[in-house]
């Protein structure tokens, strides 16, 4: 459920703000979102959504949901097919351990490294490859996420003191004949 509120925009402010709307973007969405930003943080602890937990990581935020966690993702979440990509990976990863080919970042074998991020592994020559762990595979996603959400404004600098009226729009004046034929037609 939502709540309804008003804001007090200077006029070129409110030119923005239509030119946003002009342009297709959804103005309310980006106020809660600098909302969330310039509060990311004073919610240090507060976790919200589902849990995933990859081996040799400490459980984080599964960043698929709109309203997602603050404390894993602080900038936001990354785009959903680096999500899938890095699932993919450590999917690869667990099934080479469950291969038998050992926990060692460096296997042999046939693999198929489609599956794989490529800036996470290397092909060693000789049918080895290095393969990058789960810790590096979610400090990607996090560079992911960074890239996925640079904003340019430093919401933190920002001074945010006072509080700025409404200039009233300043009414047409009604020529007399109007003037007259209203009164005449109460």
């Amino acid at each position: 459920m939502s709540t309804i509120t008003s804001i007090s925009l200077t006029p070129e402010a409110a030119r923005l703000a239509q030119r946003m709307k002009r342009e297709g973007k959804n103005f309310s969405k980006f106020v809660r979102e600098c909302l969330h930003l310039y509060y990311r943080e004073s919610s240090e602890n507060e976790h919200f959504g589902q849990t995933e937990t990859w081996e040799g990581c400490e459980p984080f935020c599964i960043p698929t949901r709109s309203h997602f966690c603050r404390v894993c993702w602080p900038v936001g979440t990354p785009d959903i097919s680096a999500l899938a990509d890095a699932r993919k990976h450590v999917r690869v990863l667990g099934e080479l351990r469950n291969s038998g080919e050992g926990t060692h970042p460096k296997w042999g074998g046939e693999l198929d490294d489609d599956m794989l991020i490529p800036a996470l592994w290397q092909d060693l020559g000789h049918g080895r490859k290095d393969i990058q762990l789960e810790p590096a595979v979610l400090q990607w996603l996090k560079d992911q996420a960074d890239e996925h959400n640079r904003f340019l404004m430093p919401l933190a600098n920002l001074d945010l003191t006072g509080n700025e009226k409404p200039v009233k729009a300043e009414k047409p004046r009604k020529g007399l004949l109007k003037r007259i034929l209203y009164e005449m037609g109460k």
